[in-house]
């Protein structure tokens, strides 16, 4: 009988025979492991890059919310310094204002505030698109300070087509009419006495003696006139012209002051004439612009006690050299303007008289602030100084000129009389363009070839 083989069982290494040995091993490895984790967990700074970068960005906020509220602090800076560059430009541009209906100047039906406040509108127009220069547009700068220049034989085009020649001719009538500027006559007896002793030449001392006789025969104002003025010209005149050329300081104090020294100088009522060389009060006035800011050549103060209080007059010179600049002399005419209106404003002054000298021509103007917003600068008197004793002869033919300017100065100009008279020129007033908005609208450039149609004496 044959034996059946018996299937052989798979020998299978019983696990826990064959894996015991390596049991332990494997326990402590995963211990170990375990532990190791343990530690590195217990370790953060060589196991957490995300917490280092983390850690590293924590610091960055803080510096973003900081460079925020910087940008937003620029920002609010730029703001405020646009609001006061927007403040200041309204402040250095005088608004424009509608004359006030119960206070305008009527001539012949004609509303002359009216056409004089279409024409300031007409210049803010053209300044806002092109410059202007000196030398063509003085009206048109004096009238961006409220100043309406009126000069007989000077005629700007611009404002003849706001004011036509009978219209502006009959306003300078008017104007004469209350001021009581009609030409005036000197005392024909008198004048021809005057003559025959400066046609003496060669006797100055006798000749001054003999003016001296003749104070009988003249009234106050005529006092002014013969006695100091042509005194002190018989004194100091050469006999004739001299060919050499004369600076600004030689012409003042050869044959200017003898002319207007005894003019507008009047101490026993505390009125001084004074050649300048400090700055007035009226050209420290906060709203002065840059052709402003020098002093004037020539100034009438007021005196309270020893000091100067106001002013009543301002002179602008220019030597024989600088008589042909149009810029220099468009540009001293506007500063005389700017000046007197500025008296105005700042000492509730009636008028102010100003003159300007080129070479010994003198020009005399009277500034009133007549109605709302219409300061007048009229021209009153133009009169040529004597160069030697041989022109002093046809410059007395002038006396009755002169005359006029002694006369409109002392009742024209000076203090308001009433309180209320103070107030008008309170209510009336405008401001005064300032120096940026000049610089602005003015062309830098200067040039004899631009016309210049007020320069019309020299």
């Amino acid at each position: 009988m044959s034996s059946q083989p018996q299937p052989q069982q798979p020998q299978s290494q019983p696990p826990s025979l064959s894996q015991s040995p390596p049991q332990p091993q494997q326990q402590q490895q995963q211990q170990q492991q375990h532990h190791e984790e343990e530690a590195e967990e217990a370790a953060p700074q060589p196991q957490q890059p995300q917490q280092r970068e983390e850690a590293t960005s924590l610091p960055q906020q803080p510096q973003q919310e900081q460079e925020g509220e910087e940008e937003k602090v620029q920002q609010l800076q730029q703001l405020l310094h646009q609001q006061q560059q927007q403040q200041d430009q309204e402040q250095q541009i005088p608004s424009l204002k509608v004359p006030q209906r119960g206070d305008r100047y009527i001539v012949n039906g004609a509303d002359i505030s009216m056409k004089f406040y279409e024409f300031q509108k007409h210049v803010k127009a053209m300044v806002d698109g092109a410059r202007v220069c000196y030398e063509s547009h003085v009206h048109h700068l004096l009238a961006m300070s409220s100043i309406l220049l009126l000069k007989p034989r000077c005629i700007d085009q611009d404002l003849k087509l706001f004011m036509h020649d009978s219209t502006r001719n009959s306003l300078i009538d008017k104007l004469q009419e209350n001021l009581n500027l009609k030409r005036k006559t000197f005392n024909k007896d008198l004048k021809d006495k005057m003559v025959d002793i400066v046609n003496v030449i060669g006797a100055r001392s006798l000749s001054v003696c003999e003016l001296f006789s003749l104070d009988d025969q003249a009234t106050t104002y005529e006092k002014k006139l013969s006695l100091p003025s042509v005194k002190c010209k018989l004194m100091k005149l050469p006999d004739e012209c001299l060919m050499n050329e004369v600076n600004e300081m030689q012409l003042i104090t050869r044959y200017l002051d003898p002319a207007l020294e005894s003019l507008f100088d009047d101490l026993e009522n505390d009125i001084m004439f004074k050649w300048s060389n400090t700055i007035n009060q009226e050209a420290m006035t906060a709203t002065s612009i840059s052709i402003s800011e020098r002093q004037p050549d020539a100034c009438i103060d007021y005196l309270q006690g020893v000091y100067f209080h106001k002013t009543y007059g301002f002179g602008e010179v220019k030597c024989y050299s600088d008589a042909q600049s149009n810029h220099g002399v468009s540009k001293d005419l506007i500063r005389l303007g700017i000046f007197s209106k500025n008296a105005i404003d700042h000492g509730k002054l009636k008028g102010v008289l100003s003159f300007q000298a080129i070479g010994n021509h003198v020009t005399f103007y009277i500034m009133k602030l007549v109605s709302d917003g219409l300061y007048v600068m009229l021209e009153i008197a133009h009169v040529q100084v004597p160069r030697s004793l041989y022109e002093l002869v046809s410059y007395l033919s002038h006396l009755g000129d002169l005359l006029n300017v002694v006369q409109a100065f002392h009742d024209e100009c000076g203090d308001a009389n009433t309180d209320e008279e103070r107030a008008m020129v309170e209510i009336r007033q405008r401001a005064t363009i300032m120096t940026p908005e000049v610089i602005r609208v003015v062309e830098p450039t200067r040039s004899n070839k631009r016309p210049c149609n007020r320069a019309y004496y020299y």
